[in-house]
């Protein structure tokens, strides 16, 4: 569970990866900037009902803004969570995250207003005018106190479709509907990422549209079109913990490799490099159980489709390993 949750937060930590999943899901349109996201600390603090400091983290919250650095504003923040099981309390435990964020706004808001007003007090004290004028003036450009809307979207990677609670109003039982009627909703935007059609799919523009097309199918199949990938390890570790195919932990050293020489990778290169390792493997057992040399590279040569010399030196590397000079 651990390994899944951290796997994800990898991926969707990107900026890209992040405004591809919100622009994908969420507007269903190219919305959000990614240059203009900003990471948040996902954990926050409240006070329990005994008056204990509690702390409450999601996965990921990213701050969306305008202006500049001088001008700068922030007008959103979206948060994403990542379920690997169906949580039928997950209305609660999403507002409460969202309440945590405005909470912090409104915190925020009442320190500078409140620093405004002692430093105005001060002001009038030694009686600089100047400064008065300059604090009445940040007081009147504070304002009213406005919220930063918070869009959280969960995705769901279990093999179960969500049919459980999305609202606050689902989890109260059925009996007395004039009271309900009158309760506050509080509705969660989930999606079944195994189970999104294959447009939506195609729709993603990062990473993770290969992703979660391998997810949801099971399997690399080669008869897509994947497009090169921009975190190859953060893809291979998010299948492998998704799916716990040992066959990508094991290929996971060698597409570093790859991907430390600029080296162009699909998900097509992860199937290959698996079906590779499998006759290495094979071979490496043939000439564990013989010592049969030439058989084992007959082996590689014919499964791999090399020539006699490309085969010895992955003998000899792979499976003697013998590092070529």
């Amino acid at each position: 569970m651990a390994k899944q949750d951290i796997s994800a937060k990898v991926m969707l930590y990107h900026n890209d990866v992040f405004s591809d999943v919100i622009n994908t899901l969420i507007f269903e349109k190219p919305y959000i900037d990614e240059n203009r996201l900003k990471d948040v600390i996902p954990e926050s603090a409240y006070e329990d009902f005994d008056g204990n400091l509690r702390s409450m983290e999601r996965d990921l919250l990213k701050e969306y803004g305008e202006g500049d650095e001088a001008n700068y504003f922030a007008i959103a923040e979206f948060g994403i969570g990542n379920q690997t099981t169906v949580d039928p309390t997950i209305p609660v435990r999403v507002m409460g995250y969202d309440y945590t964020v405005y909470k912090h706004q409104l915190d925020e808001y009442n320190n500078k207003k409140r620093n405004l007003y002692r430093l105005l007090r001060d002001a009038q004290e030694i009686g600089s005018a100047e400064l008065v004028k300059r604090v009445k003036r940040d007081i009147e450009k504070l304002g009213d106190f406005r919220l930063v809307p918070v869009i959280t979207v969960i995705l769901n990677f279990s093999r179960t479709r969500w049919k459980k609670a999305k609202s606050l109003k689902e989890l109260v039982p059925a009996g007395h509907p004039d009271i309900t009627d009158h309760m506050k909703d509080y509705d969660v935007e989930i999606f079944d990422v195994l189970y999104l059609d294959e447009a939506v799919r195609n729709r993603f523009t990062s990473d993770f549209r290969d992703v979660a097309t391998v997810l949801a199918e099971g399997a690399i199949d080669k008869k897509h079109d994947f497009q090169q990938l921009k975190y190859p390890v953060d893809a291979l570790d998010m299948l492998y913990a998704y799916t716990k195919d040992e066959h990508y932990l094991n290929i996971r050293n060698q597409i570093i490799k790859k991907d430390q020489k600029g080296e162009v990778i699909r998900m097509g290169d992860f199937f290959d490099q698996v079906e590779k390792n499998k006759v290495i493997e094979t071979a490496g057992s043939i000439y564990r159980g013989t010592r049969n040399k030439d058989t084992a590279i007959q082996v590689i040569e014919y499964g791999l489709k090399i020539s006699t010399k490309e085969a010895q030196e992955i003998f000899e590397t792979e499976i003697l390993g013998v590092a070529l000079a």
